[in-house]
């Protein structure tokens, strides 16, 4: 009988996520997040896009960019044939940051572009399926830390993120008490609604300039192998070198 009540709370909870996915859209990556997470193949990590743009002759800067996941209440969310969908308040560790987003230098790369994105890069949270004790949608949210690196811009937005919680069935199809991770939704708030988004940060970086200094030696006069020395001042802000 025990099982029998699981399994229909397990339906149900199936169910919820289907009206949740009507109402957001959900695909690997390209539409705000992960799908198709199975009993033998859960869904343990979630990418986070990251693209840094930059001014004319402007290096990437030298640095990682690192991102706070926090459990958030519980909501209710309304799909689009108008039904309400219950959400969990966030489980501490359920959603995790994993590996950040790594940016470096390269002297050899074109600068020419003006305001072009350099070096995309990716990032990852990962989840833990262990912290669930019952199957349902868990609430997250995602953000950016600012790592006060000089010249970057970061990127405020603030992601709310749906876990999907399922439970694992046993021989017989009933519910267990074992959980994995089966989808997970990311959203962000557009003109004061609510749209499905992959995670992406995007940032403008103003630091490190690429600076070409050129000598012409002219007239019949002058030596060719004569060397010059330069001395290059740059002014900063107040109170910087």
């Amino acid at each position: 009988m025990k099982f029998n009540k699981i399994s229909k709370k397990l339906a149900a909870c199936s169910l919820a996520g289907v009206m949740m996915v009507s109402m957001m859209g959900m695909s690997v990556c390209a539409a705000g997040g992960v799908t198709g997470g199975t009993e033998a193949s859960p869904i343990t990590s979630v990418p986070v896009n990251k693209t840094v743009s930059a001014a004319e002759n402007t290096y990437a800067p030298n640095t990682t960019f690192n991102f706070t996941v926090m459990p958030a209440g519980a909501t209710t969310i309304t799909d689009k044939e108008g039904n309400s969908v219950d959400v969990k308040a966030g489980i501490d560790n359920g959603l995790k940051a994993d590996k950040g987003a790594t940016f470096a230098p390269d002297t050899t790369a074109d600068t020419s572009a003006t305001y072009t994105p350099l070096v995309a890069n990716k990032a990852s949270l990962k989840t833990d399926a262990s912290v669930f004790t019952e199957p349902g949608i868990y609430h997250y949210t995602v953000s950016e830390v600012d790592g006060g690196y000089e010249g970057i811009t970061y990127d405020t937005t603030i992601y709310d993120v749906y876990v999907y919680v399922s439970a694992k069935l046993d021989a017989n199809k009933n519910a267990t008490n074992d959980m994995y991770v089966s989808g997970v939704v990311s959203a962000k708030s557009v003109n004061g609604e609510i749209a499905k988004s992959d995670l992406e940060f995007n940032n403008v970086y103003n630091g490190a300039h690429k600076v070409t200094v050129t000598k012409k030696v002219q007239g019949g006069f002058a030596t060719a192998g004569d060397t010059f020395k330069f001395n290059v001042t740059v002014n900063g802000a107040t109170g910087e070198v």
